[in-house]
């Protein structure tokens, strides 16, 4: 499995800033930047994530690792029957 570089990480580098100095332009505690940018947490909450994506000047799916869909398929639907 191909390990993809760290969003939250990269975004942070490109703006020259440390983890410190992203707490205290967001108020998110330096541990929660950590630990999204070691993958310990994958799950950030809206508002942290909605505070990066502003700092960072991306959007939040931009932000967020890659899933990939199951076998491999890139795209998937499935027909829902709607009742009246």
């Amino acid at each position: 499995m191909t390990k993809h570089p760290n969003k939250f990480k990269a975004a942070r580098k490109a703006l020259g800033l440390s983890q410190q100095d992203v707490a205290r332009k967001t108020g998110i505690a330096q541990s929660v930047i950590s630990d999204l940018e070691t993958d310990t947490n994958t799950n950030p909450t809206w508002e942290v994530l909605s505070k990066l994506s502003r700092l960072y000047d991306k959007r939040p799916d931009e932000l967020l690792p890659y899933t990939p869909l199951p076998n491999n398929r890139k795209h998937q639907t499935r027909s829902v029957a709607l009742s009246a």
